[in-house]
């Protein structure tokens, strides 16, 4: 045990700063974390995928290329969630997934996602630089963001914001209302 986990601390995935519970739990003895399980690094919304009712893909989008300037951001998208929310007495979860070619910028740069009313915010950050995604190379990450009662009616803003630059082709975001 020793030695592996030795291995994923040298590796990055034992972080050597940011730990937390969920995210140590979801790492522990495993030689392949998800982009879900590095998102714990964040983040403390999770859903196994055992506990999946019901997964829909509400939105696509695609760009041939990103690219965001010294402390600068990208807006994705902006739409309210209303126009996709189903009642339903169970958890609902926006899962967030984005892929692309990484060109550089992948250090000090973060996926986000506002939930936004008139009186209320909800906002997830994921870092992008994670050990799966290397600079110069295909990238991705993905998370969740809880739907309460309160923003099924909110508007999503997806932002790529970065403190050094960031170019990123052929981006990919898909977007899924998820029912635990």
């Amino acid at each position: 045990m020793n030695v592996f986990q030795l291995y994923q601390f040298k590796s990055g995935v034992i972080h050597h700063d940011h730990m937390n519970r969920k995210y140590y739990q979801a790492i522990y003895l495993n030689p392949s974390p998800t982009p879900e399980d590095f998102s714990l690094l964040d983040t403390d919304e999770f859903v196994s995928e055992k506990k999946i009712l019901s997964k829909k893909l509400i939105k696509e989008l695609n760009f041939e290329k990103i690219e965001v300037g010294y402390n600068s951001s990208f807006l994705f998208s902006e739409f309210n969630v209303k126009e996709f929310f189903i009642y339903s007495s169970k958890k609902q979860y926006l899962k967030i997934e984005f892929t692309g070619e990484n060109s550089e910028g992948l250090f000090g740069s973060t996926l986000c996602a506002r939930l936004e009313t008139t009186d209320n915010l909800k906002q997830k950050c994921i870092r992008l630089h994670i050990p799966i995604n290397k600079e110069k190379s295909a990238s991705q990450c993905a998370f969740y963001i809880g739907l309460e009662p309160r923003l099924r009616r909110a508007n999503l803003k997806l932002i790529l914001e970065s403190s050094y630059g960031h170019i990123t082709n052929n981006a990919s975001i898909k977007i899924f209302l998820i029912e635990s």
